[in-house]
């Protein structure tokens, strides 16, 4: 497999394929931005950005002058500025203060998913990405106003120094975690640490204080949060990310029933996954398509054309699969999805994409923080582009486009293609599919609204099943552990008469008791509960095989596996193209 390697690409958005159109093809799929332009008169806010932005010109031109001598009179002016500024300005002024506000309002200018990461967030994302960090592996929360351990990492630093589910943390090293406001970020932080060194934890256990001495360590974070065999012979897996371990992870989750020679089928879950790195869903794609089958290609301006070919050692190349996507599948989903879609590999099944065509290159700075500029589109197979359309510096408004579609009925209806026929692209077998905004699902699945009510939505907006479920989790803990499995723990949850138990505790949270609201919503207000539940109990499989028990879509994808659906077009026919591709060279 040719393997795209410059420095650690991210996929935040896409580019187009190996058979590529003519270059007015990617205009109207990629380069035209939405053209709403409006007019504004400049106020002092204006006046102060432009100011600001002038600042960091030459802040940035001081850096490249000391890399690039040729530079010296392209910056010049931006330096006298900022000069002048240092020297002679009224007051005393914060250059890196200026620096942190401005870098974002610049490459706002560019496109949506150029970026800048504080020191802070670039390491909450590289560990996110790496899979794993330091720390002391635990998953806590602060519903009640106190740092309560819902999850222990088994095998991890925590789980060997005796910390439990259901301790409260009042301290770590001398800091005190009971003093409101209880800050997420900066509990995390304390918790965390070096490899090695110790946290001393201040806890209180059904109501005795005690200490714990926890040696950080390695804590993974896994980019695969469930996986399990939803029906017989088909393996489930969602996917909350693409990192460096998703690959691995997901070879560890189907190995079982495919060295037994059960594995008929796969449903891949990628909804409201955003994305990661590109090699990860490279190297997925991989497993999945036959030697010298394109999985896509990466061009920009000063990022020569580079096309990756699968090589053909995938394990799962004739096995059934079905990808689930929706509105927030974007990056590295809408590539691996893309790739399978355009090689007729697997059925999409879903609502449309994101819509991310480009590819960020990071650049880090001395002090941790880092640029992730776009550098590159990318594009699948068949040449689609999905970028959907932007204005430059119009956040706001791309920001709103998922929401817009909701407005408009799309997750609750196919909508009709694009009429724009440079849109217009053919997968291998010869279907149509469509560039120019997210990838259109094979099979659309509206959103399941049955159940919902504004009482239901009152609840959860204002958090209630939350709530209500950790509060009932912490408080019958020693109870619900008895129970090992999902099945199990629901079959009890049964007898306990939750439904108006979360109706009353709704009316103490200041929502009112409405019965036939809440008999109205009783199936998806009990799933819900369960499910969160068996989060605190068991673990967050056993969650989401709660939660997709009521789950349409996913009963469809199933259905389709066992009824020898999941390819787009039949068997017979892919096996002649197989044949073709094999004898095709590939790029090693």
């Amino acid at each position: 497999m040719e393997n795209i390697d410059k420095k650690e690409l991210s996929s935040d958005e896409q580019a187009n394929s190996a058979e590529v159109e003519p270059k007015e093809r990617e205009k109207a799929d990629c380069k035209q931005p939405a053209m709403s332009v409006k007019s504004h008169h400049l106020g002092t806010a204006a006046y102060i950005v432009i100011g600001l932005l002038v600042a960091l010109l030459a802040i940035y031109s001081g850096y490249y002058l000391g890399k690039h001598s040729g530079a010296a009179g392209k910056y010049a002016k931006l330096n006298a500025v900022l000069e002048l500024v240092e020297q002679l300005y009224v007051d005393e002024v914060s250059t890196d203060s200026i620096q942190e506000k401005v870098i974002p309002l610049v490459l706002e200018q560019l496109d949506p998913h150029s970026s800048y990461l504080s020191a802070q967030l670039q390491q909450q994302e590289t560990e996110r990405l790496e899979g794993s960090f330091s720390g002391i592996g635990v998953q806590f929360n602060t519903i009640t106003d106190t740092v309560v351990v819902v999850q222990v990492i088994a095998g991890g630093p925590s789980a060997r120094a005796g910390v439990k589910a259901g301790d409260r943390i009042l301290g770590v090293s001398g800091y005190d975690l009971t003093k409101p406001p209880l800050d997420s970020d900066s509990i995390r932080n304390h918790l965390k640490g070096l490899e090695g060194s110790v946290a001393d934890l201040s806890i209180l256990r059904n109501g005795k204080p005690m200490h714990l001495k926890v040696t950080r360590g390695h804590v993974p974070i896994n980019s695969i949060e469930s996986q399990y065999e939803i029906a017989q012979g088909i393996l489930y897996a969602k996917l909350n990310g693409w990192g460096r371990t998703t690959h691995k992870e997901f070879l560890a989750a189907v190995s079982p029933m495919l060295t037994k020679g059960r594995l008929k089928g796969i449903v891949l879950d990628l909804r409201g996954n955003g994305g990661g790195y590109m090699e990860a869903a490279v190297r997925m794609s991989n497993e999945f398509l036959q030697r010298g089958q394109s999985i896509l290609y990466v061009e920009g301006k000063a990022y020569p054309k580079e096309t990756v070919l699968a090589d053909g050692t995938g394990l799962l190349k004739r096995v059934p699969l079905i990808v689930m996507v929706d509105e927030f599948s974007a990056s590295s989903s809408e590539i691996f999805a893309g790739a399978m879609q355009d090689q007729d590999r697997a059925v999409i099944v879903g609502r449309r994409t994101f819509g991310k065509g480009f590819v960020q290159q990071p650049y880090d700075f001395p002090d941790g923080s880092e640029v992730r500029l776009t550098i590159a589109r990318y594009f699948t197979p068949s040449g689609r582009c999905i970028q959907k359309p932007y204005e430059p510096g119009n956040l706001y408004d791309y920001s709103m486009e998922v929401q817009n579609r909701y407005a408009q009925d799309e997750w609750d209806k196919e909508i009709d293609p694009p009429q724009d026929p440079r849109l217009l692209y053919r997968t291998q077998g010869g279907r149509v599919v469509y560039g120019g905004g997210g990838i259109s699902p094979d099979v659309f699945i509206p959103r399941d609204t049955t159940g919902f009510t504004s009482y239901y939505f009152r609840l959860v907006n204002q958090g209630v099943l939350h709530k209500f479920s950790f509060i009932y989790a912490d408080r019958y803990r020693a109870k619900l552990s008895q129970y090992k499995t999902a099945e199990e723990l629901v079959g009890y949850l049964n007898t306990q008469g939750l439904l108006y138990q979360v109706g009353n505790f709704a009316h103490r949270e200041g929502i009112a008791l409405r019965p036939n609201a809440l008999h109205s919503s009783a199936d998806l207000i009990l799933n819900q509960t369960y499910a969160l539940i068996a989060e605190h109990i068991l673990s967050r499989k056993a969650m989401w095989m709660i939660f997709n028990e009521r789950d349409n879509g996913i009963l469809r994808c199933v259905e389709m596996i066992e009824k020898e659906q999941a390819f787009p077009l039949s068997l017979n026919g892919r096996e002649d193209r197989k044949e073709e591709v094999e004898k095709t060279p590939s790029k090693e």
